[in-house]
C-alpha cells in the first residue's frame, strides 16, 4: 500500500472515531438526562406516596380519637349496671338488719 492510501484510511478511520465519539458524549447526555428524569420521577412518586399516607394516618386517628375517648366497658352487661355510688356511700360500711328474718 502506498502512502497516500494509509493516510486516506487514517483519515477516515479518524472520522469514524470523531462519530463515535459525537455519538458516544450525546449517549451520555441523553442517559444523563433520563437518570435526572427518573430521579425526578422518583422523588415525586416518594412526596406523593407520603402526602397519601399523611392523609390515610390522618383519617386513621380521626376515626380512633373518638373511640379512645369513650369510657370501655368491662362486660357486655352495662346496660343492667346499677348506678354508681357517691364516694361517701362507698367510705361507710353498710349494715344491713336482718332481725325481720327467721333464723331457722
Amino acid at each position: 500500500m502506498s502512502i497516500a492510501s494509509l493516510t486516506e484510511e487514517l483519515n477516515k478511520l479518524s472520522i469514524s472515531a470523531e462519530i463515535f465519539e459525537e455519538k458516544t458524549e450525546l449517549n451520555q447526555e441523553l442517559n444523563l438526562d433520563h437518570v435526572e428524569k427518573s430521579d425526578e420521577a422518583r422523588m415525586t412518586l416518594k412526596d406523593e406516596i407520603g402526602s397519601e399516607r399523611r392523609l390515610i394516618t390522618e383519617k386513621i386517628n380521626k376515626m380512633i380519637d373518638p373511640n379512645l375517648n369513650m369510657t370501655k366497658l368491662s362486660t357486655p352487661f352495662y346496660h343492667i349496671r346499677s348506678p354508681a355510688k357517691p364516694k361517701e356511700e362507698i367510705k361507710k360500711p353498710s349494715i344491713t338488719d336482718l332481725s325481720h328474718q327467721d333464723n331457722n
